[in-house]
């Protein structure tokens, strides 16, 4: 039900950022109804920081930690209500970086499609590069050390929650999928 409110909510987004999605927001709007009965705490954690993280957009903010924010927060926050009593700090900020992957590693995969549309993108915003080629030339090394300290902090955090069960695939997507899924990016990005 969760991903039924967060598809519900990026699609929404997507209408607004150009108007495709409409179909898509029609199609899940009675799954989107039920899942925001069942879970109306985490439906409005979803909405306040969609909200925020759409006001920075307009804004045209160029902080990439900035804007990724809302997003990570929402992450957190969501998992604090699933997770309940066995939530701690480190499941916090794991979700926290967790989700600040999300939103930057969405941002680097739409570099090109979000300017040829008119987009905001933190990293065009930030950096003014003609493409996702050029952008990776002359600040890859940014980049990477963005993503680095993302992926240092989900090890940190990784490292101080018990597990009572699916460990071995947890640390895996982690530790490993997450890192293939971002160099996979940054290859298409440079081979164009």
């Amino acid at each position: 039900m969760i991903n039924v409110l967060l598809a519900h909510y990026k699609v929404c987004d997507d209408v607004y950022d150009n108007g495709n999605g409409r179909f898509k927001r029609l199609v899940i709007a009675r799954g989107f109804k039920k899942a925001k009965k069942a879970l109306p705490k985490i439906d409005s954690i979803i909405v306040k920081r969609y909200a925020e993280l759409t006001e920075l957009e307009k804004k045209g903010v160029e902080s990439v930690d900035m804007v990724a924010d809302p997003f990570a927060k929402m992450l957190s926050e969501i998992s604090d209500e699933v997770f309940l009593e066995y939530k701690t700090e480190n499941t916090y900020k794991l979700f926290y970086e967790i989700g600040k992957w999300i939103y930057v590693a969405d941002a680097l995969d739409d570099y090109d499609k979000d300017i040829k549309k008119k987009n905001y993108n933190v990293f065009a915003v930030a950096y003014k590069a003609a493409n996702a080629k050029e952008l990776i030339a002359s600040h890859g090394e940014e980049i990477d050390f963005i993503f680095g300290n993302i992926f240092s902090e989900i090890d940190e955090n990784l490292s101080k929650i018990k597990f009572y069960f699916n460990k071995d695939l947890v640390f895996n997507i982690l530790k490993r999928g997450i890192r293939a899924s971002y160099a996979d990016i940054i290859k298409r990005m440079i081979n164009g």
